[in-house]
């Protein structure tokens, strides 16, 4: 991502008094109720969801390779 978007969507998470989400874009990735009640009523798009599925994308490798680790001891 761009610097830019890396700013606005800090901005829009962290910083913004009408937007801004108390457990900061840390706690957003972790994806709970919250983070996804918090998303779903920000009126603004946010580049959040393609980090959230780059998120499960990379754990859902880690689950991957921790198989194939397993499998071929």
């Amino acid at each position: 991502m761009r610097l830019r978007q890396i700013q606005f969507i800090k901005h829009i998470v962290e910083e913004c008094p009408q937007t801004r989400y108390k457990g900061g874009i840390e706690r957003l990735h972790k994806g709970d109720d919250e983070a996804m009640d918090w998303l779903s009523k920000t009126n603004v798009r946010l580049e959040i969801y393609y980090e959230l599925f780059l998120l499960l994308l990379s754990f859902l490798f880690f689950i991957l390779c921790l198989f194939n680790f397993a499998f071929h001891q």
